[in-house]
């Protein structure tokens, strides 16, 4: 008789821990529940409070007459009105512009972003597009710095002995001529037509000497000796 109280009296204590582990459990996973349900509503709090701001820094653009922004699952876009003053690239500035601030705010969407004019879109750029702008920018500059540059300034050349600033008395206009000979390291299988003479902005083209064809020239520039000198020279 004792050891059935015993046992009943064990089977009860069972019977409480196991009522009250599921009770805990319960607790716990409605708890979890709520926590879930509370970062999701303050996760679309925040996402609708930059959504707003957003809108509001883009309708101020210049030159903007309206703008939305639109989130739908798992892609979130822009539509900007724009005054017919606008150009096409100015639109695709700002088109790019407001890709990049959409995706601080919305990483893991697809974003893309259109300007319309007159109801006719003329600029459309996505998150993607961007990406592979900035990827080849990226690459452009690296090729940059590990490429030795082409380009030879007149005065580098004039202290190797290989050019000649040939000046017209009358007409006060200077020709420039390079002697490829005396160049054979800088210009060693090199026509005239691989190299372009350069003036602050300005390109002329080389020509081959009638009477040496070693000679490569570009006959009365309007410009100083100064400024030849300051001048390059870019080899294709």
């Amino acid at each position: 008789m004792k050891r059935k109280l015993l046992f009943i009296s064990f089977l009860a204590v069972l019977l409480v821990t196991g009522c009250s582990n599921d009770e805990n459990q319960t607790k716990e996973e409605e708890n979890n529940e709520q926590d879930i349900v509370q970062n999701e509503t303050n996760k679309e709090k925040k996402s609708l409070e930059e959504n707003k701001k957003i809108t509001k820094n883009l309708q101020q653009e210049k030159g903007v007459i309206s703008g939305q922004v639109i989130e739908e699952n798992d892609k979130v876009s822009a539509l900007i009105e724009i005054e017919e003053k606008v150009n096409e690239k100015e639109a695709n500035t700002l088109a790019e512009k407001y890709v990049r601030e959409l995706k601080k705010v919305f990483k893991n969407q697809d974003i893309i972003v259109k300007v319309e004019k007159e109801g006719k879109v003329i600029a459309k750029i996505s998150d993607s597009d961007n990406e592979a702008k900035d990827k080849n920018i990226e690459e452009k500059e690296s090729k940059s710095k590990t490429t030795p540059s082409n380009n030879i300034t007149l005065k580098s050349l004039s202290e190797k002995g290989g050019l000649t600033l040939n000046s017209n008395p009358i007409t006060q206009q200077i020709s420039v001529v390079i002697d490829s000979s005396a160049l054979s390291k800088e210009l060693a299988n090199k026509k005239a037509t691989d190299i372009i003479l350069e003036v602050e902005g300005k390109e002329y083209p080389f020509t081959v000497n009638p009477f040496k064809e070693t000679l490569f020239e570009v006959q009365n520039t309007d410009f100083t000796e100064k400024q030849l000198l300051a001048a390059i020279i870019k080899i294709k």
